[in-house]
């Protein structure tokens, strides 16, 4: 689960750094043309320029850009000193409209998702990836308002949010960690890179500190922390005592370096020059580097624990829910009545002895309380199917790119009055008309994140194999490799970890097989079977057995979905689990019906790597499959073959062998002594003795050919 969306594909990023990299360019042009200017140096400094700029002189020749003038010599000039800006002010009502108008417009983009849970067959979408991105987009919604309208009132409820943000990423880096078991270097650059890699260049091309931007380096902290957690000893996971043991280790952790006076200062010193921020509004107050560092993480020291511990036991949690969905109608709404009625009423104290509390006495206990609300919320927002499935699409969407509205809400709604400075003023291009101006410069950032879409789309068009960071895989649309019909784009994930000890008879199972197989069996979207088959197959929940993996195979088989089988076959291999006889001759059905009997007889060639042995069955459906496609070239090797192992068609395949033989006849390809002899006495061991002296007849005479007719003649006499 992403935290933050920013999007890492080649195309995006390209634009970005040709973006910022023009801004750079530009910034140090005008640096030097200031070097080679002979016009006298102004002593108006950069503050006293903006306040004369309620003067029409003033203002056209802040336009014109004499306003650089006044900045001292040499000095890098940030791009936001180009324009006029303006002071926010706070009016209620007006505050009030915009942000009723921002959730109107989010309502008539209502949505109900029809996505089923990984890991149960209702539709269940606890906590799912279409509501953690509408959760994320309301919040940046209130934060952007929070600082354009300068609404110092809801400052408890942006402490909030940020909470909320640090409890997704203790969730959503735990989820990933322990059920993956990704700790490559890939990995973790990839996460690194999508974190920071807008934020780096803003301080690079803009010459401001990392910590100006603190969401980042907050949440880049605490996915570090979560990923060392469970990458310690992760061989050990699976053990729920070394689980706990972790949390409390965390706790303790915790409590040393951030209750403790000192412990914090000693610790974090050598980073000063990575996390050290001052303000140059606040010279006066004389803090230390490290303070802004210390409130914001001292705020949410807890909270990312407590996501982590949600996140482990979140199947258990589901598996509950499905339970209570499935229970009789009094009970479960008594149930579900009790949760939220309790659940409203945590929220309600919260709400009446700390949220109404000034902002300065609500921080000391906002990181022992922070997790009242938002437990509350989720209980709420998932207690019924329907409240789990529904969302509004426009604050998801923003959500997906809730990175790049919390860096841009600095540079294009709001601005700074100094450099290196916290944006409190507004960024004016209509003056005088706030609501018009936070419209115009809210199109700004849209079409500036259209012209990002548009410049990754030709890299998505050409995509033939995509995988991200869960290792999903995606198969090629069109022709496959060994198929020859056109199939649909399908997903699935492989489980990319060995497996050293996969059948671990001692380990608790929170599914039991019969479900699953009723999920594999009955759900009509093989799309979600897949999802949930790969799920469950890389969490705790369930380990796959030869009977699942038999009837996703029989599933895959039917959809002609042959390439899919493959892996799912190199999957039961790595769980040590061999394929048996019924398995196979399914295998070798579904090549015979996407028209690949060549390939079937590949895989019968690789029989063993499975563990299983060739069969009469097996060898009598490989047969058939390629007599369907006139491979008579290929049949009479594999009958000898077959004689070689011992075996011969069982009677219930006499005809079809008889019909065989005599289309190898008919096409030039006529079976070999052996073979024309196992034939006919095969049909006389069925009692056909007429189809035997037929077929006897229409070949070359042989002595043990006719050997067995007279032998099947005499038992018949003796009869």
């Amino acid at each position: 689960m992403a935290l933050l969306g920013c999007d890492s594909r080649p195309g995006f990023m390209s634009y970005r750094i040709c973006i910022h990299f023009r801004a750079w360019i530009y910034s140090e042009y005008l640096v030097f043309k200031k070097k080679s200017s002979k016009v006298r140096h102004s002593d108006i400094g950069l503050t006293e320029v903006e306040n004369l700029t309620g003067k029409e002189d003033d203002r056209a020749a802040l336009l014109d850009g004499e306003a650089i003038k006044s900045i001292p010599y040499g000095a890098r000039i940030p791009p936001s000193s180009l324009v006029l800006s303006g002071t926010k002010s706070y009016n209620r009502d007006l505050f009030a409209s915009s942000s009723s108008s921002h959730h109107v417009s989010a309502i008539t983009t209502f949505k109900i998702h029809q996505d089923k849970s990984h890991i149960f067959s209702e539709t269940l979408l606890f906590l799912n990836r279409h509501q953690t991105e509408e959760w994320k987009g309301w919040m940046q919604v209130i934060f952007l308002m929070y600082h354009y309208f300068n609404a110092r009132e809801i400052y408890n409820v942006g402490r909030v949010c940020v909470a909320a943000y640090v409890w997704m990423t203790g969730f959503g880096n735990f989820s990933y960690y322990y059920a993956r078991k990704d700790f490559s270097l890939s990995r973790f650059a990839q996460m690194m890179w999508r974190l920071n890699f807008l934020v780096f260049m803003c301080c690079i091309v803009l010459d401001n500190s990392y910590m100006l931007y603190y969401i980042c380096p907050l949440h880049t902290f605490f996915s570090l922390v979560v990923c060392g957690i469970i990458g310690v000893l992760h061989k050990y996971n699976e053990i729920k005592a070394v689980i706990v043991g972790k949390f409390f280790v965390s706790f303790l952790v915790v409590v040393l370096v951030w209750e403790i006076p000192g412990v914090f200062d000693v610790l974090w010193e050598p980073f000063t020059f990575l996390l050290g921020y001052k303000d140059p509004n606040r010279k006066v107050e004389n803090l230390p580097p490290m303070y802004e560092w210390h409130f914001r993480t001292a705020l949410d020291r807890y909270i990312w624990i407590l996501g982590m511990i949600y996140a482990y036991y979140y199947s258990t949690i589901e598996k509950w829910i499905e339970k209570l969905d499935d229970a009789k109608l009094k009970p479960r709404i008594f149930i579900k009545t009790t949760i939220v009625v309790t659940s409203a009423t945590a929220a309600y104290l919260w709400f009446e002895y700390i949220f109404k509390l000034d902002s300065i006495t609500y921080n000391k206990y906002h990181p022992y309380t922070s997790w009242i609300p938002i437990t509350a919320y989720i209980c709420i927002r998932n207690v019924t199917q329907s409240s789990r499935s529904y969302t509004l699409t426009l604050f998801g969407w923003i959500g997906k790119i809730s990175l790049d509205t919390y860096i841009s809400q600095f540079h294009i709604w709001l601005r700074s009055n100094a450099p290196d400075a916290q944006p409190k003023k507004l960024l004016i291009i209509i003056p005088n008309y706030p609501l018009l101006n936070f419209m115009f410069t809210t199109i700004l950032f849209m079409a500036n994140y259209g012209l990002n879409e548009l410049s990754s789309s030709d890299f998505d068009r050409v995509q033939s194999f995509h995988f991200n960071h869960s290792s999903t895989m995606y198969l090629k649309e069109g022709r496959s490799l060994l198929m020859k019909i056109q199939k649909p784009l399908i997903p699935f994930v492989l489980n990319s970890n060995p497996i050293i000890n996969p059948r671990d008879p001692n380990k608790q199972q929170l599914l039991q097989e019969s479900d699953v197989l009723k999920r594999l069996k009955t759900d009509r979207n093989l799309s979600s079977v897949l999802g949930f088959f790969s799920a469950i197959a890389n969490s705790n929940a369930f380990q796959h057995t030869a009977s699942t993996y038999r009837v996703m195979i029989e599933r895959l088989g039917r959809e002609c979905e042959m390439d899919m089988v493959q892996y799912i076959l190199q999957q039961m291999k790595m769980d040590g689990i061999n394929c048996c006889e019924d398995l196979f001759i399914c295998i070798i059905n579904g090549y015979k019906r996407v028209g690949s009997a060549e390939q079937a007889l590949k895989m019968f060639y690789r029989i063993g790597e499975f563990g299983c042995k060739p069969t009469v069955r097996i060898y009598n459906h490989l047969l058939d499959a390629l007599l369907s496609e006139n491979k008579f070239q290929m049949i009479n090797p594999l009958y000898t073959n077959m004689k070689k192992d011992g075996l011969i068609p069982n009677n219930d395949r006499v005809d079809a062998a008889h019909k065989l033989f005599v289309e190898m006849s008919n096409k030039g390809c006529p079976p070999d002594a052996v073979t024309y002899t196992t034939m006919v006495s095969s049909l006389c061991k069925a009692g056909k003795i007429d189809d035997a002296r037929e077929l006897a007849g229409r070949f070359k005479p042989s002595v043990p050919v006719y050997n067995a007719l007279m032998g099947c003649v005499r038992r018949k006499e003796l009869r």
